[in-house]
């Protein structure tokens, strides 16, 4: 039995999602009814909260590997140290945690970084997951000035980051939940190159048939325009 935390997030509900479709034995966790009553059929869905241990010693019932999603918060580390524990106690449970790349260099990884530490102290066999920046976050997070402003905006100058597509980080963790021999190792997740947001700029224009034009300044917040013409103007 595979269980998959954050089954309604945007990275989990990919893994079950494919999880699902690989024919894996698959039990999931959600934090409402509601959200539980989404599961694809066949997936048996239980509700769990990190900070309620009660509700995580169930949920882990003859599970042999687990996908560890936490939830995006500042107490993340403690949150899933509280996940941790219970696996301790359940046994010696494969745990696949999604983390993130970077270590201690930044604020975000470092959290996940002392969750990683927590889980190695722990003895249990594990496998960690570090994407780069989801591509999926110029939808989420600049898909509405891109439609209102003809702009979007980034802040690290010529810095250029090679963003992954979530739906790649969930192929990764199904094929290490479906196979052995990943115990004990961490792996960077990436896209297949490196972009600034100019460079960014570019390839959405062509995509969309607009031009987003945008120059790196290294001020703390740069605009970058839509324009509608047939090349792009920096």
């Amino acid at each position: 039995m595979i269980l998959i935390t954050g089954a309604s997030g945007n990275v989990g509900s990919e893994v079950l999602k494919q999880a699902a479709a690989a024919g894996l034995k698959i039990r999931a966790t959600f934090q409402s009814p509601v959200k539980a009553s989404k599961a694809p059929t066949g997936v048996e869905a239980v509700i769990m909260d990190y900070a309620k241990p009660e509700t995580i010693r169930p949920a882990l019932k003859d599970v042999e590997k687990v996908f560890l999603v936490g939830p995006p918060a500042r107490n993340l580390p403690a949150l899933e140290g509280n996940f941790v524990k219970e696996v301790c106690a359940a046994g010696r449970t494969h745990v696949v945690k999604l983390s993130a790349l970077g270590g201690r260099a930044s604020l975000f990884p470092s959290g996940h970084r002392d969750s990683e530490e927590n889980i190695e102290a722990s003895g249990l066999p594990y496998t960690f997951l570090r994407p780069n920046g989801f591509m999926q976050n110029f939808v989420n997070y600049s898909g509405d000035t891109i439609r209102t402003q003809n702009a979007f905006y980034g802040c690290q100058g010529e810095g250029a980051v090679s963003l992954i597509d979530l739906r790649d980080v969930a192929t990764a963790a199904v094929k290490v939940l479906a196979a052995t021999g990943h115990e004990g190792k961490s792996y960077a997740l990436t896209g297949p190159e490196a972009l600034n947001n100019r460079q960014v700029a570019e390839k959405l224009s062509r995509g969309k048939k607009n031009q987003l034009c945008g120059s790196s300044s290294g001020r703390p917040q740069k605009r970058y325009v839509v324009r509608r013409r047939s090349r792009v103007v920096c």
